[in-house]
């Protein structure tokens, strides 16, 4: 076998690694997808990501192998090396990544969770107090408290309490 034909087969087995590893990143983000809840304009956002990141990943490694000439074998093995990953452990690879991704983002959950319920029982408590301070009733009835605290006296020396109204 000549030396060029053993460069081509080698560079055919790198552009397999190439989709392998362009697959198993789309995988990444499905799995993410799985675990935190996504709109669609974010899944939008994030596949134009992914397609453009891989898109300049691929162009540098044909620039690399192939001296930026586009070989048939070079699509060609990135094309088998995705549909390969995609048969075999694909599948299992996103459920093993989502199960361990799971636990650290629950726990981010449930964190966030709480301390949004400990924002927002301050945030109930600050308003009570502000409506207390706010409202009328309350400071007509502290200033009766007050005045029954001290008694006035009438005309004649005698004290005169407040009694309360019998009807």
């Amino acid at each position: 076998m000549s030396e060029y034909i053993q460069y081509e087969l080698w560079a055919l087995f790198f552009f397999c690694l190439s989709g392998m590893a362009a697959a198993l990143t789309y995988d990444v983000l499905k799995a993410l997808r799985r675990v935190i809840p996504h709109s669609t304009a974010a899944v939008g956002a994030e596949d134009l990501f992914y397609w453009t990141a891989c898109g300049f990943f691929l162009f540098y490694q044909i620039f690399l192998k192939c001296d930026g000439n586009i070989r048939s074998y070079a699509v060609l093995g990135t094309i088998l090396g995705a549909a390969g990953y995609h048969v075999t452990i694909s599948s299992v690879f996103v459920s093993f990544l989502t199960g361990i991704l799971k636990v650290p983002v629950r726990g981010l959950f449930f964190l966030l969770k709480r301390l949004l319920f400990l924002r927002k029982r301050c945030k109930i408590f600050v308003d009570k107090r502000k409506r207390l301070k706010n409202n009328k009733r309350v400071h007509k009835f502290g200033k009766i408290k007050k005045q029954s605290r001290h008694p006035k006296k009438n005309p004649h020396g005698n004290v005169q309490h407040r009694s309360r109204r019998s009807d």
